[in-house]
């Protein structure tokens, strides 16, 4: 983070360049993704102004979760990653069956 003006008024580097390349502030649905990857190279080519839908969906098709590259218990990627490695329709099958937190542990 950076200081941009008194009194004590903090932002984010990559938003602030970003905002200073636009010549306006950012909206609120509005976001600015790292290209590479590489989240402290606040370079203006490294940097894309997108929203937050576009940027989630993109990650999504990068990894199906943060620490899951699919469903533990189908091993499919095609419905959304719910919780515990699972995805919804597993989920709520376990659930319905009381067999979730045999499944969890």
């Amino acid at each position: 983070m950076i200081k941009i003006a008194d009194p004590d008024v903090w932002m984010y580097e990559h938003r602030f360049i970003m905002q200073k390349e636009l010549g306006r502030p950012l909206k609120s649905s509005e976001l600015v993704h790292h290209k590479g990857g590489n989240g402290l190279n606040n370079a203006k080519q490294n940097l894309q102004l997108t929203t937050t839908a576009v940027h989630n969906k993109a990650h999504v098709l990068i990894q199906w979760s943060r620490r899951f590259k699919e469903c533990r218990r189908c091993h499919s990627t095609a419905n959304p990653h719910l919780s515990h490695g699972l995805c919804k329709p597993c989920y709520d099958y376990l659930r319905y069956h009381q067999q979730l937190d045999q499944w969890l542990n």
